[in-house]
């Protein structure tokens, strides 16, 4: 981190979405600045937000960043292996299905499976099923910018006791 004021102090807020954040840390910055050691953890895939507040010459400074982090391999191999090449209209037939994880190694777990006719993509003009890897791999989280609420945004009216005078606008350009 690096501030233009040294001795500043700042809010570190982690894992954060923009309203909430997991953890936050509030860090004094001996000169200008100062490093900050952050663990990360398999609950940060595939990325995470750390937003960093300070107060400057009387102004709220934010910044924003995103960590990304690759997912981890946990992409299986799918081999479907049938008894025979084609099959006639009401023909029985058998597959085997083999699952593999990147090391080779058996997938011990639970699976799905669905079977269909691949004449029905004829008629209907293609397959509609998309990429599965881009389906569950392809999100992140998202953040809400802006959403930081502090007392340098908002807007108020004069004060005054109950039933006592108050000031009044003055002139035509008054209100």
């Amino acid at each position: 981190m690096n501030a233009n004021e040294p001795g500043a102090t700042v809010l570190l807020f982690l894992r954060g979405s923009g309203r909430v954040a997991e953890q936050l840390e509030v860090l004094k910055i001996d000169g200008k600045s100062r490093e900050y050691e952050l663990l990360l953890e398999k609950r940060d895939m595939p990325n995470t937000f750390i937003e960093a507040v300070t107060i400057a010459r009387g102004r709220v400074v934010t910044e924003i960043r995103e960590i990304v982090l690759p997912p981890e391999k946990r992409l299986l191999t799918v081999d479907v292996i049938p008894n025979k090449t084609k099959y006639k209209p009401r023909e029985k037939g058998s597959v085997t299905i083999r699952l593999t994880d990147e090391n080779g190694e058996p997938f011990v777990g639970t699976t799905a499976v669905t079977v269909y006719d691949k004449s029905l993509e004829y008629i209907s003009g293609g397959s509609n099923v998309p990429e599965i890897k881009t389906f569950f791999w392809n999100w992140k989280r998202g953040y809400s910018r802006g959403a930081l609420e502090h007392s340098q945004v908002l807007n108020g009216g004069h004060m005054a006791k109950p039933k006592s005078l108050q000031m009044q606008f003055l002139g035509r350009f008054g209100g």
